[in-house]
């Protein structure tokens, strides 16, 4: 009876070591950081679901239309007059419970982006999460800030008076299906083997 007890809770014990290692807390998002170039006659528009942004500009092409530089994960990639195929979804700013009060944020598809000067730190800048630390992405001050649904931040840094566009490295991270296949395979074979201890050696 003893040994069905411990078998029983060693058991218990393996599935709860498993349950815990697919739930353990994300840790803060990687992003590369770009410069788009100077504000000089240049504002920043809007930031797509893709990671375009779009840059409104003098427009040379066409003088009586307004003229847009559009920049791929922040390289550029054309100019436009229409930017109507943008396809943006703003997330609303409900989800974002943990942000500090007082501070200029956005929320979009789980990601949260901030604008704030925290005492505690030492640092004015952009935020990407509630701990100050591991969630501080740039110092700057800006006059704007955008976040789409992957992710991907853009902003004027009003100092440099440049416009910049990080890129969220973390939400395009896709895991092989080898990876998916192999961790599977694992997870059943372990199981397995306990179930075998636990119930022909009981």
């Amino acid at each position: 009876m003893f040994c069905n007890s411990k078998r029983a809770a060693s058991l218990i014990t393996f599935v709860f070591l498993i349950a815990s290692a697919f739930s353990l807390p994300a840790h803060a998002d990687k992003y590369q950081i770009f410069s788009l170039g100077d504000d000089f006659s240049r504002n920043l528009m809007e930031i797509d679901n893709a990671g375009n942004v779009a840059v409104i500009i003098n427009c040379p092409i066409a003088p009586d239309f307004t003229c847009y530089d559009i920049y791929a994960d922040g390289v550029f990639s054309f100019q436009t007059t229409d930017i109507s195929q943008f396809q943006y979804t703003a997330g609303g700013s409900a989800p974002c419970n943990s942000v500090p009060a007082g501070v200029f944020f956005h929320c979009n598809n789980g990601h949260i982006a901030y604008f704030a000067d925290l005492e505690s730190l030492g640092e004015i800048g952009i935020f990407t999460g509630p701990d100050p630390v591991a969630d501080f992405l740039v110092s700057t001050i800006t006059s704007g800030l955008m976040l789409n649904a992957l992710g991907d931040i853009a902003w004027i840094d009003t100092r440099k008076e440049i416009i910049f566009e990080a890129v969220d490295l973390t939400s395009r991270e896709t895991p092989e299906p080898s990876t998916f296949v192999f961790l599977g395979t694992g997870v059943l074979g372990l199981a397995g083997v306990a179930r075998r201890k636990f119930f022909f050696h009981s």
